[in-house]
């Protein structure tokens, strides 16, 4: 990949299925997303410099579109005779959207309530102008939550506390002691309702947002956490781009429950719990941190350097709790925009990854994780190295970052935990 690529961030909802033939020229490709209302249904992508004729961007949107669509209308039987996808590669719209309009009749025809009892909680630090945008769209959204918590973490200035006096139903609160898990059990403890919400400071949440959290713990009293679908919100430099290609946060567009079918699938390899979402767009019942404990406050930014989040996922699904992946539930990340900026980061990212790996082992003896610390992860990267060195492998510059990250997740672990 060039150093200069970037992409396009684009929507196209199918509502208006007016489909012209792209021309994607010079250094900057298209990131474009797929909806029907306010239902997130896939994306695709148009490199640089492709061009492209309107028949073979039908079927990019047919093929993005078609494992979810499965989903939403596999219980509906009349809907599964229709044949939706000629629909799209014959341009008829009219056809399509009467089709769409049943399938997703349920999905989109809502009445959202003025007000929500949750509480949602944004941790920052030194980010006013980022917090302001996540501010906004949050005050923007269609159903407001009951409180909106602020936990400014250990800041250099009053920039964050002067900016959320702005907002009349916006709680500030300042955390001296650094770190995201501090940060982030202040803001339960300060909290007054049932379900608490997290996003961070560089994020912007869909107007739908905050109903579709309360929707999921509404619908199902047997969850404990759900996490959502997390979208670029650009991809204007090589390192967002590269981001958003290798470490996406898009855990894909239908629902998926993590419940005691999955442990017994995945326990003796080590449960991917990392594989659940972000903690950029998480949700739990406030009494699972009555009841396992609040975040690992040796874990995350500040500390390990993440991984605090899928720990306490861990901690759920260990002690037989539901959790739910809701696509319908959206907010848009802003990447981190150098490939300096993304270098450290994908450092922290596989440190704080051991530590928590290591950590969920001395949780449930039978989980697989120290075989997969000290020797899936070695075996992996051995081969990819190798691969690299005989020329057949690319994307090297982050390998090293990488590695020098697990070396620094095994020592933070046995310094910090000590076993």
């Amino acid at each position: 990949m060039k150093e200069n690529f970037s992409y396009k961030v684009c929507h196209l909802f199918l509502e208006n299925l007016t489909i012209p033939s792209f021309t994607v020229t010079g250094n900057q490709g298209v990131h474009l997303t797929v909806w029907w209302r306010e239902i997130p249904l896939g994306d695709l992508e148009l490199a640089p410099n492709t061009k492209i004729s309107s028949n073979i961007f039908y079927q990019k949107v047919v093929d993005s579109i078609k494992v979810t669509l499965g989903f939403y209308i596999q219980n509906q039987d009349a809907l599964q005779r229709v044949d939706w996808k000629r629909m799209i590669l014959e341009g008829r719209g009219d056809d399509l959207r009467i089709f769409l309009e049943k399938a997703f009749l349920k999905f989109t025809h809502i009445e959202h309530p003025k007000e929500l009892p949750i509480s949602i909680i944004i941790c920052t630090r030194n980010r006013a102008k980022d917090l302001k945008r996540c501010l906004d769209s949050i005050m923007g959204m269609d159903s407001l939550p009951a409180e909106v918590i602020v936990i400014d973490n250990a800041p250099h200035d009053d920039q964050t506390k002067d900016l959320v006096s702005v907002y009349n139903k916006v709680k500030y609160f300042k955390e001296a002691r650094p770190g995201l898990s501090i940060a982030r059990n202040r803001g339960v403890v300060e909290s007054s309702q049932m379900i608490v919400s997290f996003t961070d400071d560089d994020v912007e949440v869909h107007k739908d947002w905050a109903y579709r959290v309360w929707e999921a713990f509404t619908n199902n009293k047997k969850l404990y956490a759900i996490t959502g679908l997390v979208l670029p919100k650009e991809l204007n430099s090589p390192a967002q781009v590269l981001f958003e290609k290798s470490w996406s946060f898009n855990k894909g567009y239908v629902n998926t429950e993590y419940n005691a079918k999955y442990w017994g699938e995945y326990l003796s390899l080590g449960p991917p719990v990392w594989d659940i979402g972000a903690g950029a767009n998480m949700a739990f019942r406030k009494e699972v941190f009555n009841t396992l404990g609040y975040f690992d406050e040796k874990l995350g930014a500040g500390a390990s350097g993440c991984s605090e989040d899928s720990e306490m996922w861990f901690r759920i699904l260990n002690n037989n709790y539901e959790m739910e992946y809701r696509p319908l539930a959206v907010v848009f990340h802003k990447h981190r925009y150098k490939i300096s900026e993304l270098k450290s980061q994908i450092f922290q990212y596989m440190k704080g990854h051991v530590v928590a790996a290591l950590v969920q082992q001395t949780q449930n003896k039978n989980a697989g994780y120290r075989k997969y610390v000290f020797l899936k992860l070695p075996k992996y990267y051995l081969k990819k190295v190798m691969k690299i060195w005989r020329g057949k492998g690319r994307n090297f510059r982050f390998i090293p970052n990488e590695i020098m990250g697990i070396f620094a997740g095994v020592f933070f672990y046995y310094k910090k935990y000590g076993n």
